[in-house]
């Protein structure tokens, strides 16, 4: 589950950075001293190379994002190339990282994870020439460390309006040469900015910035321990802190087989307890990235987190008032909350109690604790056992998968358009922006014009003519708006996002009508992208309720942050013309939505593999792909019957032509669909052939069809991507599904395996590569298989090369339902089935 609290800045000298201390990322300079030119001269020290010249002024009003104040440089560049001005400012607070950053530390500890952003603003003489203007962020620490993030052409140096929260560090991350300190990035004493003008030409303007942040990286894995780490007692002891009153010993110690639950480690911890009533031992841990929260929990809604752990015990942790487990999470501010099961039995079991819930007997916030009373994550956790009896007790206790899991998102209003109302206050923090040829207008709508509430936004649109031009507008959201989980790439078919709109009929004129993309973006810096294309809804002069964004593609944009997404700090909504036509029109949007797909129960997932688990289809075993014992999940036949009867009467079945136990199955590594089927007792006295020769040597299975099509509910489309592989690997018979169908002999895509067991077993596996399957569709079909969600029409079989007479349907006897299928070019990941026609 992901997360998306941010930092703020402490009142102590030392500021320490945790990802879990609280809601917004560490404000390193806010540039409030700037309160006048004086002030904001005064503030800091400047220098640059001769001939550039700099002044620093005070920004306010729009020329500052947060607060009253900001600070703006005013540069003039002589036309020399490289020549460069600069400020710098020590901090009255330095600011220390909960750990340590390097440039070889892995990805978690890397300096590279660091986020380091900057509100910018400036003159657009910045962005004269090839080459632009550069940014330089330094970080210098106590010790002579000094961390450069750089980025070079830097556009938001040119732009007429805020940059809000611009990463820095995007085209070089490094330690500067010179430095003198340890080489570990562990706090931040100093900083320096210089703005670099890498060309000969001469530029002159003032650039305004403004909150300068930085941000650690956390975790947002709901397993917050694997105890993979474990990997023998000295790693077991190393890597936790031991506390035991003194009538305990605790000895952490690596467990492995019988005694690790998942992968191949677990942490052991050997307790020796004396007999003293309530004495305790236990085991802390610092986790190497801090877990943090989708959104901040007090003590009275903490018990909404559910906490989970593998335990394996020991008889001897049973008595009178058995042996009890208190789960403690340790925050950054001093809060502790505690999850505590009293007299529990599964540390006297034997063999594991996986996700054993933690906190049956109490929920809450240590008396202890210091922090601010919310709970927004973690930075350490303390296993700790206790034995409430006045009774000796000796044995191993073996702790696995540790997790923490959110409760679920459910629906909610990221933007109501509630502000606009009225025109001043609809432009106000709704930033425009266009690709040269369009003119955008932010207007406010009421009464017919907005769905939800009272006002929504309009937003007219004048476009030239040229094609792909757009129009955009954009909104950050505060506070971001929190989805309640988190969500990879291949996840975001689980997500619906929806908005109310309406528009002019020109913007469905011309071939190609008017697209629509919605971004999204995330506090740390990714962007996701929803796009629909040709919407007719953009052209509908009523309001079309609940439009499902993303329709014709949706994908992790910009992958700046850690590829998850659970909460939108921003979003932007362009209008793009894919027509070389002039578009003049208004588009009115409201109530922009987010919801969980809803779960019919009708659909089968096609689970997704890695690439070494996939399937070998050139194997002459079927079980070397399909695991009996359940490794690869499959669909099983209740009430397969028999095509040609089933084209009569579908809902009919024949004489049970195949037992109710074959199976079939599909999977994917991201690359290639994986096909198999196995069919037990195959009735070869209802099968036929052209020639009547029946034995069931004919029927060796040599060949094998796929077909998908746009056309859902189609009995037989002839618009369908069709495959017919021979025993050979080619594609014998290609679209459109006709008799006439295009020959292409081709091995790029597929391999194919086909035989006979035995006289009651047979089976066929085969695949397909998905980037082929798109590409063949895009160049053969009307209506093709594009990237994004949509319903297709689909089936898989095989058939026997004499009489390619098609042999078995498939269950559920609803004729040909739809194939949902999601093709992303990017991370195709799973597909929807509510009914699979196997023959």
């Amino acid at each position: 589950m992901r997360t998306t609290i941010r930092i703020g800045t402490s009142v102590a000298a030392a500021v320490l950075l945790a990802a879990a201390a609280s809601a917004a990322p560490v404000v390193i300079e806010d540039f409030e001293f700037a309160t006048d030119n004086t002030a904001a001269e005064a503030g800091v020290t400047k220098g640059g190379t001769a001939g550039a010249t700099l002044s620093v002024v005070s920004g306010s009003g729009a020329d500052a994002t947060t607060g009253t104040n900001s600070a703006g440089l005013s540069v003039v560049f002589p036309a020399n190339g490289y020549e460069d001005v600069y400020i710098e400012r020590p901090l009255a607070s330095p600011i220390t990282f909960s750990q340590s950053y390097n440039a070889t530390n892995p990805t978690a500890t890397n300096i590279s994870s660091l986020v380091f952003t900057l509100d910018i603003k400036g003159d657009a003489a910045f962005g004269a020439s090839t080459n632009g203007t550069n940014i330089w962020l330094f970080l210098c620490e106590a010790d002579g460390d000094c961390w450069r993030y750089i980025n070079f052409t830097d556009a938001a140096l040119a732009s007429a309006t805020f940059t809000d929260d611009h990463r820095l560090g995007l085209g070089l991350i490094d330690l500067e040469s010179g430095s003198t300190g340890d080489g570990n990035f562990t706090g931040i004493a100093s900083y320096k900015i210089l703005i670099q003008n890498p060309d000969p030409i001469a530029k002159s303007g003032t650039i305004y910035i403004d909150d300068l942040k930085v941000e650690e990286p956390f975790s947002t894995d709901p397993k917050i321990d694997d105890y993979e780490w474990v990997t023998d007692n000295t790693a077991a002891a190393a890597g936790v802190g031991i506390g035991n009153d003194a009538s305990v010993s605790v000895t952490p110690v690596s467990g492995t087989g019988a005694n690790a639950n998942e992968g191949t480690f677990s942490l052991g911890m050997q307790l020796n307890m004396l007999g003293t009533a309530f004495e305790a031992g236990s085991m802390t841990r610092t986790l190497p990235v801090p877990h943090r929260f989708n959104r901040t929990y007090t003590a009275a809604d903490m018990a909404n987190l559910t906490v989970t752990i593998d335990i394996k015990g020991a008889a001897a942790f049973a008595s009178t008032q058995n042996t009890s487990i208190w789960l403690q999470l340790f925050e950054a501010d001093g809060d502790i909350w505690r999850y505590i099961n009293f007299s529990d039995p599964a540390l006297n079991a034997t063999t594991f109690s996986d996700d054993h819930v933690l906190g049956t007997g109490l929920i809450d916030r240590d008396v202890s604790s210091s922090g601010d009373g919310n709970f927004t994550g973690f930075t350490a956790y303390q296993i700790l056992i206790q034995n409430p009896d006045a009774t000796a007790k000796s044995g191993t206790l073996y702790f696995d998968d540790l997790q923490i899991n959110e409760p679920p998102a459910g629906p909610g209003v990221i933007e109501d358009f509630e502000y606009a109302d009225s025109q001043s206050n609809a432009t106000t923090g709704t930033t425009t922006g266009t690709s040269g040829s369009v003119n955008v207008t932010i207007d406010s709508a009421t009464g017919a014009d907005a769905t939800e509430g009272t006002y929504a936004l309009s937003v007219g649109m004048n476009m030239l003519g040229t094609a792909f031009e757009h129009g955009y507008f954009e909104r950050n959201v505060t506070p971001p708006f929190d989805l309640g989980a988190s969500y990879t790439p291949a996840e975001l078919g689980d997500l619906k996002f929806t908005v109310d709109v309406k528009g002019d009929a020109v913007f469905g004129s011309s071939t190609y009508g008017t697209n629509i993309w919605v971004r999204f973006f995330e506090p740390d810096g990714d962007v996701w992208a929803l796009i629909n294309f040709s919407e007719p809804a953009l052209a509908n002069p009523t309001f079309t309720d609940d439009l499902v964004l993303g329709t014709g593609q949706a994908s992790l944009e910009v992958a700046d942050g850690d590829g998850l997404l659970s909460s939108i700090s921003g979003w932007q909504i362009l209008i793009q013309n894919p027509d070389a036509v002039a578009k003049n029109g208004t588009l009115i949007f409201d109530d922009l939505k987010f919801d969980l797909q809803p779960d019919t129960g009708l659909t089968y997932v096609i689970p997704l593999i890695s690439s070494a688990q996939a399937p070998n289809v050139t194997d002459t075993t079927f079980d070397a792909i399909y695991d009996n014992s359940g490794a690869h999940p499959v669909i099983t036949g209740t009430d397969w019957k028999d095509w040609a009867q089933r084209t009569v009467d579908p809902g009919a079945p024949i004489g049970d032509p195949i037992a109710s136990t074959s199976k079939a199955y599909l999977l994917t590594d991201g690359d290639t669909l994986y096909f198999g089927m196995i069919v037990y007792d195959p009735n070869t006295a209802a099968m036929t052939s052209d020639t009547g020769d029946d034995t069931y040597t004919k029927w060796t299975v040599e060949d094998v069809e796929v077909a998908f099509s746009a056309l859902s509910g189609a009995a037989a489309p002839s618009d369908a991507v069709k495959f017919s592989f021979d025993a050979f690997g080619h594609i014998d018979d290609m679209m459109p599904d006709s008799p006439t169908g295009t020959a292409i002999d081709t091995t790029a895509a597929t391999n194919f395996n086909s035989y006979i067991i035995d006289t009651n077993t047979w089976a066929v596996e085969f695949s397909v590569g998905i980037q082929e399957l798109i590409l063949l569709s895009q160049t053969n079909l009307t209506n093709q298989l594009q990237p994004g969600p949509a319903p297709w029409y689909g089936h898989i079989g095989y058939q026997a090369p004499a009489s390619r007479v098609p042999l078995y349907a498939a269950a559920h006897g609803n004729g040909f339902a739809n194939f949902n299928i999601t093709f992303d070019t990017s991370n195709f990941s799973t597909a929807s089935v509510t009914d699979w026609l196997l023959y």
